[in-house]
């Protein structure tokens, strides 16, 4: 799904996506030539840490990043039109066709559902509003509302929809924000970080939620975690970018399986395993670059475990010259010399 083979039931796809942001008169690319594809009911996780561009790629799905500073320098993303042809690129959309994007066709989930909530609106408030941009509004809106809350989980929805986000808990609040995404019966379901303010048990909750909705609705799904372990169960496949790129990208099972690119190695090396032997858990040396400041080579180079037991020559050529992202039957890396 995540390859170059176009599939005719994938729901957006975006192309060779490349954005900067101006700062201090100074222009910095912080995603590079990004390529993804999403099918219907396909659950597609995007992974990294802090800093990567996770975030960045996906706010500019509905063009929700701020022009200027933001940029599009490169690169389309395009939502699957009702008659099957891959539809109008979003970056050339006027605002008035991007709104209806924003209504239609996705909705987000953010990691702080307490920011993310109106506080001086109650809950049935904020999901009937979404329900009232709908085209068509079948139904009681107090009906319909009772009933998401039912299906996210929350109980006697009846009586929580009258509440202000306040009074709920953490996890009760991110509930009531998937459930307003729901309102909107959208074809892509944005989750970024959507369990880092939860505690482990909710976050398992939110996470088998997710699962639970594309599985009864198709719905696709783009997660985004810095956590490679939490969509080892979920995800359908997974892109793991690093420093503004993909470094590699493939079918879930695979990747987390046999993973390729020393990040993403890292990366699993650093997921506590329960049932295993006590060890000290694995940590990465050192912070992602800055857009201001990437090296020349490869991005990884400087943090890269495998650099270590390289040669001189081979060091040489992983500082100096950045490699590119290949593979074949769907799995892909950049990296010189890990395959």
């Amino acid at each position: 799904m995540t390859g170059d083979t176009k599939n005719s039931a994938e729901v957006v796809s975006v192309e060779n996506l490349s954005i900067s942001f101006t700062v201090e008169g100074r222009k910095l690319q912080v995603v590079e030539d990004l390529s993804f594809s999403i099918a219907k009911g396909e659950i597609l996780a995007l992974v990294g840490e802090s800093g990567c561009g996770k975030t960045v790629s996906c706010l500019s799905l509905a063009r929700l990043l701020p022009e200027p500073p933001a940029s599009y320098d490169s690169g389309s993303i395009r939502f699957r039109a009702s008659d099957g042809s891959p539809g109008e690129n979003v970056l050339d959309m006027s605002p008035s066709r991007i709104r209806e994007i924003r209504r239609r066709r996705l909705a987000y989930i953010f990691q702080e559902p307490s920011v993310s909530l109106n506080p001086v609106f109650t809950i049935y408030d904020q999901i009937a509003e979404v329900i009232g941009l709908r085209d068509t509004n079948d139904g009681n809106p107090e009906e319909e509302v009772a009933s998401l809350l039912a299906q996210v989980g929350i109980p006697d929805p009846v009586s929580k929809m009258k509440c202000y986000p306040h009074e709920l808990s953490g996890g009760m609040q991110q509930r009531a924000m998937i459930a307003m995404a729901l309102a909107g019966k959208p074809d892509l379901l944005v989750a970024d970080e959507p369990t880092t303010a939860l505690d482990v048990t909710i976050q398992a909750q939110i996470l088998d939620l997710i699962s639970k909705i594309r599985r009864e609705s198709s719905m696709s799904v783009l997660i985004v975690t810095h956590n490679l372990g939490i969509v080892s169960d979920m995800a359908d496949s997974v892109i793991v970018m690093y420093a503004g790129h993909v470094v590699e990208k493939g079918p879930a099972p695979e990747l987390i399986s046999s993973p390729i690119h020393p990040y993403t190695r890292a990366l699993l090396d650093a997921v506590p395993r329960f049932g295993c032997e006590p060890r000290k858990l694995s940590t990465i040396p050192g912070n992602v670059p800055s857009p201001s400041n990437y090296p020349r080579g490869c991005r990884f180079f400087g943090r890269c475990p495998l650099a270590e037991s390289l040669g001189e020559a081979e060091r040489a050529k992983c500082a100096s010259s950045k490699p590119q992202l290949l593979g074949e039957n769907g799995r892909f890396s950049r990296c010189h010399f890990s395959r």
